[in-house]
């Protein structure tokens, strides 16, 4: 799963709270009062970056990023997939319209997943799609 790394700081200045920083989307920033809210607040964030920009054209792929205070966050699984068949499409060197045709699909279809407005997206299809640019998937619970 895609994961894009954030800071969550302890800070004191006024009181104590978590500031959450998104390192990949600039000074985006929101706040917790504990570390696991600061978690949860950080990956709804990272929803409503991903979703900005799937609609914007502008995803950016995660900068790699350790050290102190550097959380490593995934997104809800309707933001990943619309950034994960696009990166992987990409990286194939793929247009759309080439994945759509192979898949058996109108262009219109499977542009709107790319674009994450099928909610609905069938385990059945995915998988096709990700055959189509060579890959698997692996899901897991946990």
């Amino acid at each position: 799963m895609i994961k894009y790394p954030f800071r969550i700081e302890k800070m004191t200045d006024d009181g104590d709270y978590y500031l959450i920083t998104s390192l990949n989307y600039g000074e985006v920033a929101t706040q917790a009062d504990t570390v696991e809210e600061a978690l949860e607040n950080a990956s709804d964030l990272l929803n409503g970056l991903l979703d900005y920009a799937v609609e914007q054209d502008k995803i950016e792929q995660p900068i790699e990023a350790k050290g102190k205070n550097i959380y490593m966050i995934e997104p809800s699984i309707e933001y990943a997939i619309p950034v994960m068949l696009k990166q992987a499409r990409q990286a194939k060197g793929m247009s759309a319209p080439q994945v759509a045709k192979a898949l058996g699909v109108p262009y219109q279809n499977y542009w709107r997943i790319e674009k994450g407005e099928r909610k609905n997206l069938t385990i059945g299809t995915l998988k096709r799609a990700a055959a189509v640019l060579g890959l698997t998937i692996d899901l897991n619970f946990i």
